[in-house]
């Protein structure tokens, strides 16, 4: 309901990314869910705004000894 709501408001492309974003699946009103079922122009555009997030987290997952990826 949320997400159709962003559609209405911001359009069908935003509402794309925060579902990718959340990696919401279950009942989803877009199939933007995973990077394997969201158009690649979401895809695209949600790993280049995260990008340095993503890098920031990488950078003190390894300051603690910690590799991305893997749980301990």
């Amino acid at each position: 309901m949320a997400l159709t709501l962003v559609a209405l408001l911001h359009g069908d492309k935003v509402a794309q990314e925060i579902q990718l974003m959340m990696e919401y699946a279950p009942a989803p009103p877009f199939q933007a869910g995973s990077p394997g079922t969201a158009p690649a122009d979401i895809v695209q555009r949600v790993t280049a705004a995260r990008r340095a997030i993503q890098e920031d987290r990488y950078r003190i997952l390894s300051q603690t000894g910690h590799k991305p990826g893997v749980t301990k």
